[in-house]
């Protein structure tokens, strides 16, 4: 498994990114996006810190840096053991969060360009950027690469969290490897079917599970390997 992710990593990640540097430089330019510049930068209001808005901005960080799920758990377990673990920290960190505001230099310029509402949730990046690659030479091909790229992120994480679970039942159960991965995989997608067809439902069950879960599962975490070792 490890060859697999490791591999697609290489491809997937740095033609992500350098997309990601064209559609700003595309997306800093449009008419009126100095007006999105400027609400994402100097934009913060205390008043607008509400405690949804912080578990969403919890889970967020728990999930980009891997924590959520236990995700650095069992991808500790497959690391080499001469891996320096405080150097790679440092690195994720800084990758997660350099990704996260460039993202905001592609997104808010844009919106505020076309007229969209900044607080649109989830949907922006369906809205904003398939507008910002039709303003662009040649769009068509940097939106289908970065579509393709945002889909290989995704799926690269998909796996992160099935291994949680496919890791922990084999090594607890005699239960094949292979027979593990199906029933997982066909238990999450019936369950994924309520928020992929009904957008209100998708909402709150993105903040309880993919916020406070991810915070939740993180602490117990690290609770068990504290008493453990």
């Amino acid at each position: 498994m490890r060859k697999g992710i490791e591999k697609a990593s290489k491809w997937i990640v740095p033609t992500l990114f350098i997309i990601l540097i064209i559609l700003i430089i595309r997306s800093v330019t449009l008419p009126g996006a100095s007006e999105g510049i400027k609400w994402y930068i100097g934009g913060f209001r205390f008043s607008e810190l509400t405690p949804s808005v912080m578990a969403a901005a919890l889970g967020m960080a728990f999930f980009s840096m891997s924590l959520g799920g236990t995700f650095m758990v069992i991808y500790g377990s497959y690391l080499n053991k001469k891996a320096n673990l405080p150097r790679n920290a440092i690195l994720t960190g800084i990758g997660a969060s350099t990704a996260g505001i460039l993202a905001g230099f592609v997104i808010f310029p844009a919106v505020f360009s076309f007229g969209l509402e900044p607080d649109s949730g989830p949907g922006l990046i369906f809205s904003t950027l398939p507008k910002t690659f039709a303003l662009m030479p040649v769009g068509w091909l940097f939106g289908l690469l970065f579509f393709l790229g945002l889909f290989g992120a995704a799926y690269l994480s998909a796996v992160a969290a099935f291994e949680v679970l496919v890791g922990g039942a084999v090594d607890n159960t005699r239960i094949e490897r292979k027979k593990v991965v199906f029933f997982i995989c066909g238990t999450v997608y019936v369950l994924a079917i309520p928020p992929m067809i009904n957008f209100k439902i998708f909402l709150p069950w993105d903040l309880i599970f993919g916020s406070g879960m991810q915070a939740l599962g993180s602490l117990l975490a690290v609770i068990t390997a504290a008493l453990v070792y």
